[in-house]
């Protein structure tokens, strides 16, 4: 027991101080400070003389652990160096935001802090390797940030297309080569089904940086189009085997537009667009156009995923669909019904999270009567967030000082998942695969997601029905 303690400690420490150093470098780059990284590395000798700045865990026989001291020695002193180490990480990112506010730079800096500290404290202490992966780029290309993760051998590439608000790197964990990634759970598990199938994952974002939505309003007029095509021509002409492989396209809420004008512009073997639909007068099909290679290609099979509670985009999504099906598209739609939080709900959609913080957060939600008697939220997670914040922060200790903002945090993305209104959902990531690869004239709807059953009695009598959706009295 004591050498795992010990473990654990040293871990927690290497993860600071690799927090601390980040921000340092972020300091760096702007002039602001000069030695957040020496301080560090002080206090990493002061805590264990063992440690290296060249390693990344102190230098002794075993991995993780420490040096023997005498009996008793720096057990005392053990809670003001963890204070310290915290303290400093979000010390030096007020002192960068400070500074650049004076510069005019505060606000690039300031997301960049945010991000390091996010991912800092909310990824799992080591991140499983996926032997799939062959390596993961962060850069610019045509214009353009990106993720792309490679796999070893591709026989096919995923465009994913993010929702307003969002970024590339919510699409793969932490990574040596992408230190901003945070890797949200619902993102994370879409691309690892996709390296499953041994597809790249190439996430992209759009030119407008304010909101980051995708600039679908007037398909012709679009900038984003030719900005995605010029990055797949750049990565296609590197010698990742990309000429002639299949591509997909996945967007999410203004991704999922994106996606459905892309494929007017752009050859692509299957899309999916989640929780978005676009007017049925701006789907002009594609039939017998032609590539800048002179090759021809169709509108692709398409999938969509809306939320029970997203009335009017469900409705603008059936709309799509009969106007892809009167056209010869195959289509395929499923529906994305509330659902109860348990105990383990944030477990097992949130591999860095532990069964008993999932069960920690689970059972603040119901103590402060958040949870109706089938475990069903009672408010909109988006509208209701600093109430939900402020009881988990207080009742859940492994969530005090980590961020719960939206479209950052990984339990406002699952809750919204578990309320059904407006968000990302990965369940039917194996289906829409399946369809790409063997689409047919199947127009049946695959069996919605979420729910407690068939007819779900909700709060306040109100009764969810899977056609109908809410009747009855309203919550």
């Amino acid at each position: 027991m004591k050498k795992d303690e010990q473990r654990v400690r040293s871990t927690f420490i290497s993860q600071a101080l690799d927090t601390s150093n980040k921000v340092a470098g972020l300091l760096f780059r702007s002039g602001s400070l000069t030695s957040a990284t020496a301080t560090s590395r002080r206090l990493a000798h002061d805590t264990d003389p063992s440690y290296s700045p060249r390693s990344k865990f102190p230098v002794t026989g075993r991995v993780g652990a420490f040096q023997r001291s005498p009996a008793g020695a720096g057990r005392a002193n053990w809670g003001m160096v963890l204070t310290k180490l915290v303290s400093l990480c979000f010390l030096t990112s007020a002192v960068v935001i400070f500074f650049n506010v004076l510069t005019g730079r505060h606000q690039e800096l300031a997301d960049e802090v945010s991000s390091v500290l996010h991912q800092s404290f909310t990824r799992s202490t080591f991140e499983v390797h996926d032997p799939k992966v062959l390596e993961v780029r962060h850069e610019e290309v045509a214009g353009m940030e990106i993720v792309l993760v490679r796999s070893k051998d591709p026989r096919g590439v995923l465009l994913v297309l993010h929702g307003c608000m969002r970024r590339p790197t919510d699409w793969w964990h932490y990574d040596p080569a992408c230190v901003t990634c945070i890797g949200l759970p619902e993102e994370m598990a879409i691309s690892r089904a996709a390296l499953a199938r041994s597809f790249d994952v190439l996430a992209l974002t759009p030119k407008e940086q304010a909101y980051r939505c995708w600039d679908t309003e007037w398909p012709t007029r679009s900038e984003d189009v030719p900005r995605v095509i010029a990055v797949w021509d750049d990565l296609e002409a590197r010698d990742y085997g990309y000429k002639g492989l299949p591509k997909y396209a996945l967007g999410v809420s203004s991704g999922g537009a994106m996606a459905l004008v892309l494929a007017q512009f752009f050859p692509l073997q299957g899309i999916s667009s989640q929780i978005m639909g676009i007017r049925p007068s701006l789907l002009t099909l594609p039939k017998n156009r032609t590539t800048m290679n002179g090759r021809p290609w169709r509108y692709p099979p398409t999938f969509f995923v809306y939320m029970a509670r997203d009335v009017a985009m469900a409705e603008w999504i059936s709309l799509d669909a009969d106007k892809l099906k009167s056209q010869g598209v195959y289509v395929k739609k499923v529906s994305v019904l509330p659902r109860p939080i348990t105990p383990t709900f944030f477990s097992d959609r949130m591999a860095s999270l532990d069964n008993a913080t999932s069960a920690a957060i689970y059972h603040a939600l119901q103590g402060a009567h958040m949870l109706d008697l089938q475990d069903m939220l009672v408010q909109d997670p988006r509208p209701s967030a600093p109430r939900w914040r402020q009881v988990l922060q207080e009742n859940v200790p492994a969530l005090r000082g980590v961020s719960l903002e939206a479209e950052t945090s990984p339990i406002h993305e699952l809750l919204n998942v578990a309320w059904a209104g407006h968000e990302i959902v990965s369940d039917y990531a194996d289906d829409m695969f399946a369809f790409w690869e063997r689409p047919g004239p199947d127009e049946a709807e695959l069996m919605p997601v979420g729910g407690i059953s068939a007819r779900a009695k909700l709060r306040g009598g109100a009764l969810w029905n899977e056609d109908k959706g809410l009747s009855g009295r309203r919550m």
